[in-house]
């Protein structure tokens, strides 16, 4: 009965994807460092959408410190 419940839960059990660092330098110019950790916030928030329509709670947190990660970089 527990897996019939588990398969029920949605197709991943993996847990939302976590945000990975941008690649940046210390030269880098602060354009192109900003478009780096923009890219990366879309990238994780891109991730956590297939949880996110599944209903997921992990991957909804995820979705919001995305969202949260680019707001602070805005």
């Amino acid at each position: 009965k527990s897996e019939r419940g588990y398969g029920l839960l949605g197709p991943s059990r993996r847990g939302a994807p976590k945000a990975r660092l941008p690649d940046l330098a210390p030269d880098m110019p602060a354009r192109q460092a900003f478009q780096a950790i923009a890219c990366s916030c879309i990238t994780h928030f891109r991730r956590c959408e297939p949880g996110i329509f599944a209903r997921e709670v992990e991957a909804l947190h995820q979705g919001r410190v995305a969202i949260r990660r680019l707001r602070s970089a805005l």
